[in-house]
C-alpha cells in the first residue's frame, strides 16, 4: 500500500511540473511579445493577455494538486499513526493476557505441588495387626474371617494406590510448561476458528450448552480444580485413615469377645464392597472411563460417603468400648484417625446447612 502511494506521488509531481513548466512557457512568451513590442492592431492585447492567464492558470493548477497531496500525505500518515497506536494497543492486551495465563498457571501448579506434599502414609497397621494375631483369629473365628479380613486390607491398599494414582496423574498431566504451550497453542488458533470450529460451537449453543470451552473459560475451571485439590484429597486421605482405623477396631473387638461391635463394622465393609471385588471393579472403571478429572472432584474420589453414615453414628459406641478394653493394638491412633474424619463430617454438614 506505501509503494502504491509513493508511485501516485511521483505522478503527481510529474503532473504538477509539466502543469508549472506549461505556465511558465505562456508567461514568458506573453513578456517576450510585450519586450519585442508586438503589435497587431485588436489582438495583440488579447493574446498577451491569454498568454499570461493561461499561465497563471496552470500554475495555480499545480499549486491545487501539491495542497491536495499535501493533504494526502497528511491523511496517510495519521492512518498509519492509528494503525501503529492500534496495533501497539492489541499487543499490550496479548501480552496482559499471556501474563495473567502465566500467573493463572502458577497458582495452578503451586494447589499440585500442595496436593502432593500431603502426606499420606500407605495403611498397613491393619494387615501387620491380623499377621501378628493370625492364630487367636482362626481360634476365635475361623479361616473364613481371616479371609475376610485379608479382603478388607486388600481394600485398604487398593484405595490409596487409586489416590496417589489420580495425583501423581494429575501432577503429570498438568506439567505448567506443556500447560503453558497448549494454552498458547489454543489462543493462537481462537484468533482465527476453522469453519468446523463454528460449527461445533453453534451445535453446543444448539443443544443448550452454554459453557465457556474458551482457553480463557478452560483455564478458569482448571484454576478452581486445582482450589478443590488439597481439600477434597485430604478428605479422602482422612477417609481412608477412619476406615483403617475401623478395620483395627473390629480386629479389636473380635479379640476382646466384642461381637456385636465386631459385627456390625464387618457388616458396613461388606456394604461397600470391601468383601468382595465390586467395589475395585466399580472404582477402577470410574478411574478409566473420565477422562477429564474435573467430574471427579463434584463428588467423592472412593464414592464412599453415604455408605459410611451408618457407621459414622455408632463412633461414640465404638470409641467408648476401645477406652474400656485392653488391648495389645494401640488405641490412639485409631481414636485420632475417628475423631478427625467425624469433625470433618459435622463441618462439612453445618457449612451446607450455611
Amino acid at each position: 500500500m506505501d509503494q502504491e502511494f509513493e508511485e501516485f506521488k511521483k505522478k503527481q509531481k510529474k503532473s504538477r511540473e509539466g502543469l508549472i513548466t506549461i505556465g511558465i512557457f505562456f508567461m514568458m512568451l506573453g513578456s517576450f511579445l510585450i519586450y519585442i513590442d508586438w503589435i497587431i492592431i485588436g489582438t495583440s492585447q488579447i493574446c498577451i493577455g491569454l498568454f499570461f492567464l493561461f499561465g497563471l492558470v496552470a500554475v495555480s493548477a499545480s499549486k491545487q494538486a501539491f495542497l491536495k497531496q499535501k493533504s494526502l500525505e497528511q491523511k496517510k500518515i495519521e492512518e498509519k499513526i492509528k494503525l501503529e497506536k492500534a496495533e501497539k494497543e492489541k499487543n499490550n492486551a496479548e501480552k496482559q493476557k499471556l501474563q495473567k495465563v502465566e500467573e493463572t498457571i502458577k497458582i495452578i501448579d503451586a494447589n499440585l505441588d500442595k496436593l502432593i506434599s500431603i502426606d499420606f502414609p500407605k495403611p498397613i497397621s491393619f494387615k501387620n495387626n491380623i499377621t501378628d494375631n493370625e492364630q487367636t483369629i482362626i481360634e476365635k473365628s475361623g479361616v473364613d474371617v481371616i479371609q475376610k479380613f485379608v479382603r478388607i486390607s486388600t481394600f485398604l491398599h487398593d484405595a490409596h494406590r487409586n489416590l496417589e494414582n489420580v495425583r501423581e496423574s494429575m501432577r503429570e498431566e498438568l506439567d505448567p510448561k506443556q500447560l503453558l504451550d497448549d494454552v498458547k497453542w489454543r489462543m493462537e488458533k481462537e484468533k482465527n476458528p476453522s469453519l468446523d470450529d463454528l460449527s461445533e460451537k453453534l451445535g453446543r449453543l444448539a443443544s443448550g450448552d452454554y459453557r465457556d470451552t474458551s482457553t480463557e473459560g478452560l483455564l478458569k475451571e482448571l484454576l478452581k480444580f486445582s482450589n478443590k485439590l488439597v481439600p477434597v484429597f485430604s478428605k479422602e486421605i482422612a477417609q481412608v485413615a477412619y476406615l483403617e482405623a475401623m478395620a483395627n477396631s473390629m480386629l479389636i473387638f473380635l479379640l476382646n469377645n466384642k461381637q456385636i461391635l465386631f459385627y456390625e463394622i464387618l457388616e458396613v465393609f461388606d456394604k461397600i464392597g470391601a468383601l468382595d471385588s465390586s467395589w475395585q471393579k466399580m472404582i477402577s472403571y470410574k478411574m478409566d472411563r473420565i477422562e477429564n478429572k474435573l467430574d471427579l472432584l463434584n463428588g467423592s474420589l472412593l464414592d464412599l460417603n453415604d455408605k459410611l453414615d451408618g457407621l459414622l453414628d455408632k463412633n461414640e459406641a465404638i470409641i467408648n468400648s476401645l477406652d474400656s478394653v485392653d488391648s495389645s493394638i494401640k488405641t490412639n491412633n485409631l481414636l485420632q484417625a475417628i475423631t478427625a474424619y467425624q469433625t470433618y463430617r459435622i463441618n462439612k454438614k453445618t457449612k451446607r446447612l450455611d
